[in-house]
Formats: structure tokens, C-alpha cells, sequence
């Protein structure tokens, strides 16, 4: 019986304590919060660019886009597509003003050079299409090319991009061609 009372004593007493310390007037407690920031990447494209007339030959035309990136890499690569008669992408009547393949695609950004001694004109390596309001226009994939900034961890600067494209009709039908330029971007992490 002695030893049950003085475990009764015990136990009184160890309560005792532990509610003095719920007691207390004051208290704090601390958690460690912690937060990742992803890789990302946005691209804005330019307005619409009017390249005024052509009969023959050559003509290109400068867009800058803007890219805002939270890494120093980032890869580029770009889908030119025909210029089409009556922003139509499904006319047949008159052949579309085909892209430039052998000129390539150079890719211009303000404050950033290809790594490993890249060249910055991007070669035509494949088709894709691009879906707009007016149909879908079929047009030639790029290679990509990965670029490192001069920046400070990041990536935030406008880009030129120069399409070329050629008519070798003399009798091609006057009229608008039109088509579209399309700059895809990727962050590249710890390049």
C-alpha cells in the first residue's frame, strides 16, 4: 500500500508541474517555412509587321520579341511559315511565298550569345503548323539554339528574330501575303 501511495504522491506532483508550465502569461513557438521558386520562362510577341511591297527576290523582316526569364539559359527555336494570299492557309489558287530555307533563321538577343560558340542563325530542320483564327498555317521547325545571358540570373531582354523568305513568281497576283513567326523558349537550369 506504501508503494501505490507514493505513486499517487508522484503522480500528483508531475501534474502539478506540467500544468504550471501551461500556466505561463507568455509563450512563443517557431516553424521553419520554406519556398521554391520554378524555373519559368514568358515570351511577348511583337505587332503585326508590314514589310511593304516586293515584286522578285528576297524579303525579311526583324521581330522583336521579349523574353523574361528567372535563369541565365534558356534554348530558342521557331516555327516561319509561308506567306499565304489573302491570309488564307487553305487557298489553292495561288501558291503561298515559301520560306527562305537556306537563309536560316537568326535569332538576335540583346544581351546573350549562343553557349559553346553556337552560331545564332537556327537551320531549318522539320514542318510543323500553327493554328491561328484564319486556319492553320503549314510551316518549317527550326533547330534550336541554347543562349546564355550577360545578365545577372536571368534572363530579361528583347530578341530579334530574322525570317527570309523568297518569290520567284514575276507574275505572282498582287495582293497581301501573310503568315506567321512563332518563337518557342525553354529554360535551361544550372546551364
Amino acid at each position: 500500500m506504501k508503494y501505490l501511495t507514493v505513486i499517487a504522491i508522484a503522480l500528483m506532483g508531475l501534474a502539478l508541474v506540467s500544468t504550471g508550465a501551461v500556466a505561463d502569461e507568455t509563450a512563443c513557438a517557431a516553424a521553419k517555412v520554406i519556398l521554391n521558386i520554378d524555373p519559368n520562362i514568358g515570351i511577348l510577341p511583337p505587332s503585326t509587321i508590314n514589310m511593304g511591297t516586293l515584286q522578285t527576290g528576297d524579303v525579311s523582316a526583324d521581330l522583336v520579341f521579349r523574353i523574361d526569364a528567372n535563369t541565365e539559359a534558356v534554348s530558342l527555336s521557331a516555327l516561319v511559315t509561308d506567306l499565304w494570299k489573302g491570309d488564307d492557309p487553305n487557298g489553292t489558287e495561288v501558291d503561298p511565298i515559301p520560306v527562305n530555307l537556306s537563309a536560316g533563321l537568326e535569332i538576335d538577343p540583346d544581351n546573350a550569345n549562343p553557349i559553346n560558340g553556337g552560331s545564332q542563325v537556327a537551320d531549318y530542320i522539320g514542318t510543323g503548323s500553327y493554328s491561328a483564327s484564319e486556319g492553320t498555317f503549314p510551316g518549317k521547325t527550326t533547330e534550336e539554339i541554347t543562349f546564355e545571358s550577360s545578365q545577372d540570373g536571368h534572363f530579361s531582354q528583347n530578341v530579334t528574330v530574322t525570317p527570309t523568305w523568297t518569290n520567284i513568281d514575276e507574275e505572282k497576283p498582287q495582293g497581301e501575303y501573310s503568315g506567321y513567326v512563332v518563337l518557342y523558349g525553354a529554360v535551361v537550369d544550372g546551364a
